[in-house]
């Protein structure tokens, strides 16, 4: 059974948990690195699964502070062998799911950042998307290339398939 430590589960709608999901019902064995607000959440998530050794999947970490990251990676090493995959991720979450009725105000900058970082990525996108549709009214065999060619998400590329055996030409 493949092993993978997760961290970022903020609640239902983050990535974290989403993927988290899916590595359980594949029968992954996952331990997760969470902030004492997200640890009933956590819980929840493993207990829909059936897992019984929940107290064993669940580390404390602080991404702020080194002791908590140096005292996970030593309760890592101790509880896991072979560890297939690591996922970090910090997405979208309403803060007041966060907080879980804490004051947790690094919880709170952290949600703050993803939620900006997340409409940066979706106003790229829909800049790149209207471009695109710009250079349609012109020249609409680009543009088709374009949209074949061209990626948004976590990250923007231009990446052509090479077996079409495009070449750009500029004067």
């Amino acid at each position: 059974m493949p092993s993978y430590f997760v961290t970022g589960v903020a609640n239902e709608q983050s990535l974290a948990w989403s993927i988290s999901q899916r590595l359980l019902q594949d029968g992954a064995a996952c331990y997760f690195g969470v902030l004492p607000s997200n640890l009933r959440r956590v819980r929840r998530l493993l207990e829909a699964h059936g897992i019984n050794d929940i107290e064993d999947r669940l580390l404390a970490l602080d991404v702020a502070s080194d002791e908590s990251i140096e005292n996970l990676a030593q309760a890592l090493k101790a509880r896991v062998t072979g560890l297939k995959g690591i996922l970090h991720a910090i997405a979208y979450a309403p803060l007041d799911d966060l907080a879980d009725g804490s004051d947790s105000r690094r919880a709170r900058e952290l949600a703050e950042l993803a939620a900006a970082a997340e409409r940066a990525r979706i106003a790229v996108r829909k800049a790149i998307t209207a471009a695109i549709e710009r250079i349609g009214d012109a020249e609409p065999a680009l543009a088709d290339a374009l949209r074949r060619d061209v990626h948004t998400g976590t990250r923007c590329r231009y990446a052509p398939d090479p077996s079409r055996g495009l070449t750009w030409k500029t004067n």
